[in-house]
């Protein structure tokens, strides 16, 4: 269930697709998954400890963010070379 808050940012997370240049007044925050926050404690960053930071991300005045490469990959290209589509690399 989405409160008005969560709507809201629903709403402002599809403002960029009435304006083809949305880029240029953006806030990029990158995050690299697994080094980001534990959420559940097991020494490894994830996607849980992710969004449990997003408000903080939001607070920071980041409207964007670029997620690393989180796929199993031979790691010849810093992992944009996936290997396997349908996996999350633990």
């Amino acid at each position: 269930m989405m409160d008005a808050s969560s709507e809201r940012h629903a709403v402002e997370a599809m403002d960029f697709l009435d304006d083809p240049l949305w880029y240029k007044d953006a806030v990029i925050y990158q995050v690299h998954v697994k080094a980001f926050f534990d959420a559940n404690d097991d020494g490894i960053g994830d996607f849980e400890g992710l969004i449990q930071k997003l408000d903080y991300i939001v607070s920071l005045g980041v409207n964007t963010i670029w997620i690393l490469p989180f796929y199993p990959s031979p790691r010849r290209d810093d992992g944009y070379d996936i290997a396997e589509y349908t996996s999350v690399s633990p």
